[in-house]
């Protein structure tokens, strides 16, 4: 929610700076010889692209809560209560909103899923979770199930909106090697990323879980775009890739001059 309107916040004043400079140069123009206009409306870039980078530079993110309560002390713990001014976490992991505008957050060393009611600014402990084992991620279903991915047992539990365990997930004696991430799509279908290199699909009406893809370099992160691919972001080797579900082929693979910060064409 913060980087959107960060990000809308932006894109507002970069439009507002080439309104300016737009109606400004047509002014000069109006005045000045073509020569001299060129170079006000240069210059006017100038300052327009320098004003943009200055935005850029002034934007900021805040805290949402955790860490120290009081100066010096730890930063990590078990609190529940004001969000900001009180809560504590344990290594907090993958999150998701619910479709109240909740946030889950799974807890992973402190083996809960905490919710922060973000409107009130508050904090408190999800449901009867006592089952979880180093949970790392979780997502909704439409029906707002929540489902949690715990490292530790390899295993994904599905809890109704009440916090009770709501049914089986896995195959019967199933069990996920290292998870790291989790996803759902628009059928249900769970994909979820293990450091080993896999990316698994459960199928939770029937139970049945298959392999999508292996070989990958220590998977961190999974997400299923609008077109139905999933982008996977593979620690490892510093790259993203992009894997059809349907045909199990990579499609796609960005990032793939090494580890850096670079901006500019995704493709090369």
């Amino acid at each position: 929610m913060l980087l959107t309107h960060i990000h809308s916040d932006l894109c507002a004043a970069r439009h507002n700076l080439a309104r300016i400079v737009l109606k400004r140069a047509d002014r000069a123009a109006s005045r000045l010889s073509r020569g001299s206009a060129r170079w006000m409306v240069l210059g006017m870039v100038c300052c327009c692209l320098v004003a943009c980078q200055n935005a850029y530079s002034q934007a900021t993110v805040k805290t949402l809560g955790g860490g120290p309560i009081v100066l010096g002390g730890p930063s990590n713990g078990y609190i529940d209560g004001d969000t900001l001014q009180q809560a504590q976490f344990n290594y907090p992991a993958g999150c998701a909103l619910d479709s109240s505008g909740n946030l889950y957050v799974a807890d992973r060393d402190n083996n809960l899923v905490r919710v922060l009611d973000l409107k009130r600014g508050q904090t408190a402990t999800f449901g009867n979770t006592t089952r979880l084992s180093k949970p790392v991620a979780v997502a909704f279903d439409a029906t707002n199930r929540l489902y949690v991915l715990n490292q530790s047992s390899g295993t994904i539990l599905r809890f109704d909106e009440f916090g009770d365990q709501d049914g089986p997930v896995m195959p019967v004696g199933a069990t996920l090697i290292n998870p790291t991430a989790m996803v759902l799509d628009a059928n249900t279908n769970i994909y979820v990323t293990e450091i080993g290199g896999f990316v698994r699909k459960i199928n939770t009406i029937t139970g049945l879980m298959t392999p999508v893809v292996s070989g990958l370099n220590q998977p961190q992160g999974i997400a299923v775009l609008n077109s139905g691919l999933l982008a996977v972001s593979e620690g490892g080797s510093h790259d993203l890739k992009f894997i059809d579900p349907a045909s199990l082929l990579t499609v796609l693979q960005i990032g793939t001059n090494g580890p850096g910060f670079t901006t500019g064409d995704s493709h090369s």
